[in-house]
C-alpha cells in the first residue's frame, strides 16, 4: 500500500487526520482535524506488514492499551482505501535527546527508568494468555514529551517486535531477536527470549544515551577476517560485551551461531584496540555519577537468571527514593 502524502486528510471513527510531515517512508504526523492535537500515523510497508500486524494485535490486550506507560493507540483505520494505526503523538525520541546536558539527563534518568520499567511489565501477563516481551526496546523506541519540564512523560513504543514467551524458551536456531546493541548474552548464544532481555536492552538504552554514544553492539571499529561481514560484526560485538561487563560468557551455544562465537574468543584473545574498557570506565569518563552507573550495572548481569525482574528493579532502592 502506497505511502500517505502531505496534506491528505485520513478519515476514521475517531476523526479525520490530515498529514502534516513524512516522518519515515510510513511514518507520519497528522493533526486532528478541527484540534490542535497531533498524533503519529503507521502504515504497512507494501512488502513486509508483518511487524504492523504484530504491534496492531498486541494493543488488542487490554494490559497493553490500558498501561499509562506505552504509547496509547487511538485508532486502527482498515478500509478499501486506507490501512494505519493512528497513535499517541509524543514530542521526542529518547535518542533525540542525548545530546542535552548530563545535568539534564540525571535530572530525568529515574523517571526514563521508571517508566520503561512499568511499561515492561505490563507484557508479564497477557490478560492471563501468558507472557510476552517487548523484544526491541532501545533508545529509538522509548518517547519523551516535556523533557525539560518538571514532569515529562516517558513512554515504551513500536510494539512490533514483541513476541510470546514459550515455557521453556525456544532456542533461536535462525534469526536472533533484538538489534545488535541491545542483544542479550543469552540471545547471542541462541537462547529464547525471556523477560530478561527486555532488562538487559534497557540497561544498554540507558547506558548508550547516558554517554551519548553506543557502546554495545558492532560500532567502534571495523574488523575484517575473511569471514563474512556479519559474522565479524557480531563477534566484535559478543567481544565488546565480555570486556564491557567484565565478565566471561559461559554456557552452551546453538550451533548456528557458533562460529560468531569462535570469532569472538580470536578477538578477545588478540586484545585488539577497543576492547579494553569496562562499562563502568567508559560511563566515568563521561561524567556520569557512580549511583546512576550502581544501577545500570545492576540491570546488566550477564546471567539471565540473575537479572533482576521489572519489579525488583523498581524496589530497588535508587528508584525507589524520590524523583
Amino acid at each position: 500500500m502506497a505511502p500517505f502524502n502531505l496534506n491528505q486528510v485520513i478519515r476514521g471513527l475517531k476523526g479525520s487526520y490530515q498529514i502534516i510531515k513524512i516522518l519515515k517512508p510510513h511514518v507520519f504526523q497528522a493533526k486532528i482535524e478541527g484540534t490542535s492535537t497531533f498524533v503519529a500515523i503507521k502504515s504497512p510497508p507494501s512488502h513486509n506488514n508483518v511487524m504492523f500486524e504484530t504491534e496492531s494485535d498486541t494493543y488488542e490486550f487490554d494490559c497493553i492499551r490500558n498501561c499509562l506507560f506505552i504509547r496509547s493507540l487511538r485508532e486502527r483505520i482498515q478500509d478499501s482505501e486506507n490501512q494505519c494505526l493512528v497513535l499517541e503523538w509524543m514530542d521526542h525520541t529518547l535518542w533525540d535527546t542525548k545530546d542535552e546536558s548530563l545535568q539534564a539527563k540525571t535530572r530525568i534518568f529515574k523517571t526514563v527508568a521508571r517508566s520503561c520499567l512499568n511499561g515492561l511489565k505490563a507484557f508479564s501477563d497477557m490478560d492471563g494468555q501468558g507472557v510476552s516481551v517487548h523484544a526491541d526496546l532501545n533508545p529509538n523506541n522509548i518517547l519523551i514529551t516535556g523533557f525539560s519540564s518538571a514532569t515529562p512523560v516517558v513512554k515504551v513504543a513500536d510494539l512490533g517486535c514483541s513476541s510470546t514467551v514459550y515455557d521453556p524458551p525456544r532456542p533461536q536456531l535462525k534469526l536472533r531477536p533484538q538489534g545488535d546493541a541491545i542483544r542479550a548474552p543469552e540471545i547471542w548464544k541462541g537462547e529464547g527470549l525471556t523477560p530478561a532481555a527486555d532488562i538487559w536492552s534497557l540497561g544498554v538504552s540507558l547506558a548508550h544515551w547516558m554517554a551519548a554514544k553506543a557502546i554495545f553492539g558492532k560500532s567502534g571499529r571495523t574488523v575484517k577476517t575473511n569471514l563474512p561481514q556479519e559474522v565479524n560484526e557480531a563477534g566484535w560485538s559478543i567481544a565488546k560485551l565480555h570486556r564491557l561487563r567484565d565478565s566471561p560468557l559461559r554456557g552452551p551455544i546453538q550451533e548456528p551461531w557458533a562460529m560468531d562465537w569462535a570469532v569472538a574468543v580470536h578477538f578477545i584473545e588478540s586484545d585488539l584496540a577497543g576492547l579494553s574498557t569496562s562499562l563502568r570506565e567508559t560511563l566515568v569518563q563521561t561524567g556520569v555519577s557512580s549511583e546512576l552507573i550502581d544501577f545500570i550495572e545492576y540491570l546488566l548481569v550477564v546471567e539471565p537468571t540473575e537479572r533482576p525482574s521489572a519489579d525488583d528493579a523498581l524496589a530497588h532502592p535508587f528508584l525507589a527514593q524520590g524523583l
